[in-house]
């Protein structure tokens, strides 16, 4: 059955600007199960796992737009023998800031807003100071705003026990830290901040009288066919997620997640399929096959680096060990680990995610990337497709 769980109001589908949202279908759909066809990485994981001692391991590999391996190895909890599966949820943190900024992106093309939209013009009702009328959609997703990292601990409390909607928590937080001038002049520095990710989506719903959570799964998931997804701690039968170097299970109630006002810098889950149609969409985009989606304009702008060699979800890199681009974005709350990359020249993305958030956690991501660039990197070149490793295809 699908999983979608959707938080807030899921009501007001008519965009401001820019034309009608189809609605969700009602009721259950068909779970998307990892192909039958697909190499089993099992063998390639186990090893792995093994050695950083981790609860359980998980990764796939998108080709040409489809699963072409996938695996899972472990225990769902340290607490009992039940082994993890290709089809459990995965908590991916921070990785779901990608797909906040590709929201966006779908609404700059609906002329809702722009990438140079400011946050005054928008969000003047929450009297914010001056300082923010000039800061842009764009500034926000690239980490140049003058915003700090994180609410502070106090607000962080508040919204964990708030029984507010997510949508009225984002409202009630920046009411707050709006109200305060940029940290510093913004365009001009780097600081990672899940904050510019809560004002942006804020943006988005105030323009569009619809809550983030479901108009990203309207305007983002469904068109791509991310069907199993959700927001929070991925619920049993999906591994729990563990605390500590003890890995310690970490019971999958509300507040076993940064707060949901926080949704849009990343408290979602999903299975290994529906997080790879979205990267693999990533893919397909940068190489001009997804104009269906998105023009090529705007894949463009999601993927070009700013400061940091940060663009909009994504850092861009050139790492040694590929020898090619990649772009590539990791995601942590402590309790999950995941880490994914794409290589458009290549035409192939990689996922790996672990159920536990502590340093060995933190280290099996990168081992198990190397290994799967290892074991599946770039395709053999034919007439139609160059040697990835050329400059014609960088």
């Amino acid at each position: 059955m699908r999983r979608v769980i959707l938080v807030g109001s899921v009501v007001g589908w008519c965009l401001a600007c820019g034309g009608a949202l189809e609605p969700l279908p009602e009721g259950p759909g068909p779970k998307l199960l990892a192909p039958t066809d697909a190499a089993d990485l099992s063998e390639l994981l186990e090893p792995i796992r093994e050695e950083h001692g981790v609860p359980a391991l998980s990764a796939a590999v998108i080709r040409g737009g489809a699963v072409v391996a996938i695996g899972a190895v472990g225990l769902d909890r340290t607490d009992r023998d039940t082994e993890a599966t290709v089809d459990d949820l995965w908590h991916v943190g921070s990785d779901g800031k990608a797909m906040t900024a590709t929201l966006m992106a779908r609404l700059v093309e609906r002329d809702v807003l722009s990438w140079d939209t400011t946050v005054g013009e928008v969000l003047e009702e929450l009297g914010a100071d001056s300082g923010w009328n000039g800061v842009t959609v764009e500034q926000l997703l690239t980490h140049t705003a003058g915003l700090p990292a994180n609410p502070p601990k106090s607000w962080m409390l508040r919204l964990l026990v708030s029984s507010d909607s997510p949508r009225d928590q984002r409202e009630q937080l920046l009411m707050d830290m709006l109200s305060h001038p940029p940290e510093w002049e913004p365009g001009t520095r780097f600081e990672y901040s899940n904050l510019g990710y809560v004002t942006a989506a804020a943006m988005a719903e105030t323009l569009t009288n619809t809550a983030f959570e479901a108009l990203i799964a309207a305007e983002v998931f469904e068109p791509l066919g991310v069907v199993d997804f959700g927001f929070g701690p991925p619920p049993p039968p999906s591994p729990a997620g563990h605390m500590g170097d003890a890995f310690t299970p970490v019971e999958p109630v509300p507040i076993a997640d940064n707060p949901r006002a926080l949704a849009p810098a990343g408290t979602m889950h999903f299975t290994l399929t529906s997080w790879a149609a979205f990267v693999g969409a990533h893919v397909a985009g940068v190489r001009g096959e997804r104009t269906d989606f998105l023009p090529d304009e705007a894949w463009s702008e999601l993927h070009r680096a700013r400061l940091d060699e940060y663009a909009m979800g994504w850092g861009v890199a050139e790492p040694d060990w590929v020898g090619t681009r990649v772009f590539t974005h990791s995601g942590s709350n402590t309790m999950w680990y995941a880490r994914a990359m794409g290589v458009p020249a290549w035409d192939t993305a990689y996922l790996v995610a672990t159920n536990c958030g502590a340093d060995a956690c933190r280290d099996v991501a990168p081992a198990t990337m190397r290994a799967l660039v290892a074991a599946h990197g770039a395709p053999p070149a034919t007439p139609e497709q160059p040697d990835a490793s050329s400059p014609e295809t960088r």
